[in-house]
C-alpha cells in the first residue's frame, strides 16, 4: 500500500474518531443539564477507583501474553523487563494516531537489546491474537443480532470456536502462543466484565441475568476491537463509545448507558496511568 493510501485510511479513521468524539460529547452535555447524570455517592466514588486499580493491575495480562509471544520469535527477557518495556509505552496508545505505543515498544525493546525485526514479527502476531480473541468472543452478541438464538447457544459457539483457535495454533505454531491467546481472552473478559460493574454499580442494578450480563460485557468487548482496529483513533476513542451506544440503544436507557461509557473510559485511562507509573518506578529500582 502506497503512503497516500495509508494517509487516506488513517485520515478516515481520524474523521470517524473526531465524529464519534463529537457525538457522544452533545450526548453527555444534554443529559449533563440533569443535576444526577454526575452525581456520584462515597461508596461508588470508592468503588470505581478500586476499578481502576483492578483495570491498572489487568494490564499484567498483557505483559504475559507478549513475554510468550517474544519468547516465540527467540527473544529472551525476564518478564520484569518486559513489563518495564510494556507499561511505559502503552500510555501512548492515547496520542493520535494510534501506534505509537507500538513504535514506543519497539524503541525500547531495540534498546534493551532485542532483535528489531523479531519486535516487528511480536507486534503484528499480538495485533492479529488479540483481535482474534476479540471477534471470538464477540459471538456472545450473536443474540443482540437474532432475538431467537439462545444466549446458552451463543455460549457454545463461542467454546467451539475457542476450541478451534487453539487447536490452530498448537498445530501451526506451538503452545506459547496458545497460552498469549489465553490470555487475550482473560484480558479482554476482565474489560467486559469492568463494564458490566460500572454499569451495575452506577444503576444499582446488581441483579442483572446471566444472559443480559453476557451481552454488555461482550459488546463492550466488541466495541473496543472495533475501535482498536480504527486507524488513527486514540485508545479507540469516540468510536467504541459510539459502538456501544448503537449495539445497547435497546438494552440499557441512554442516559445509563453514557454515564457507564463516560466512567468506564475515566476507569480505563486511570487504570493505565497506574500501570505507567508501576513500569515508571519499576525503571529505577532494578536495572532490567
Amino acid at each position: 500500500m502506497d503512503r497516500s493510501k495509508k494517509q487516506l485510511i488513517s485520515f478516515i479513521g481520524s474523521a470517524l474518531a473526531t465524529a464519534g468524539i463529537v457525538f457522544v460529547s452533545l450526548k453527555i452535555l444534554d443529559y449533563g443539564a440533569h443535576s444526577d447524570f454526575f452525581s456520584l455517592d462515597r461508596q461508588q466514588i470508592f468503588a470505581l477507583v478500586g476499578l481502576a486499580f483492578v483495570c491498572g493491575l489487568s494490564n499484567v495480562i498483557l505483559v504475559l501474553a507478549w513475554t510468550n509471544v517474544l519468547s516465540f520469535f527467540g527473544v529472551s527477557g525476564s518478564f520484569w523487563q518486559s513489563f518495564k518495556i510494556y507499561g511505559l509505552s502503552q500510555i501512548a496508545k492515547y496520542v493520535p494516531g494510534n501506534v505509537f505505543h507500538l513504535a514506543s515498544r519497539q524503541a525500547l525493546g531495540a534498546a534493551a537489546g532485542s532483535s528489531g525485526g523479531s519486535l516487528v514479527k511480536a507486534a503484528i502476531l499480538e495485533l492479529v491474537l488479540i483481535s482474534t480473541a476479540a471477534t471470538v468472543l464477540s459471538v456472545l452478541l450473536l443474540p443482540i443480532f437474532f432475538n431467537r438464538f439462545p444466549t446458552l447457544y451463543s455460549g457454545l459457539v463461542l467454546a467451539g470456536l475457542l476450541i478451534l483457535v487453539a487447536t490452530l495454533l498448537t498445530r501451526y505454531l506451538n503452545v506459547k502462543i496458545v497460552n498469549a491467546f489465553v490470555c487475550y481472552i482473560c484480558f479482554l473478559s476482565v474489560l467486559g466484565t469492568l463494564f458490566l460493574s460500572v454499569l451495575m454499580l452506577l444503576t444499582n442494578d446488581l441483579l442483572l441475568s446471566a444472559s443480559k450480563g453476557t451481552i454488555l460485557s461482550s459488546a463492550f468487548v466488541f466495541a473496543w476491537l472495533v475501535g482498536f482496529l480504527t486507524p488513527g483513533a486514540p485508545a479507540g476513542l469516540g468510536v467504541r463509545e459510539f459502538m456501544l451506544l448503537m449495539l445497547l440503544e435497546n438494552v440499557v436507557s441512554e442516559t445509563e448507558l453514557l454515564r457507564a461509557v463516560l466512567y468506564c473510559r475515566i476507569i480505563t485511562a486511570f487504570g493505565d496511568i497506574i500501570f505507567f507509573v508501576a513500569a515508571l518506578v519499576l525503571k529505577f529500582k532494578r536495572h532490567v
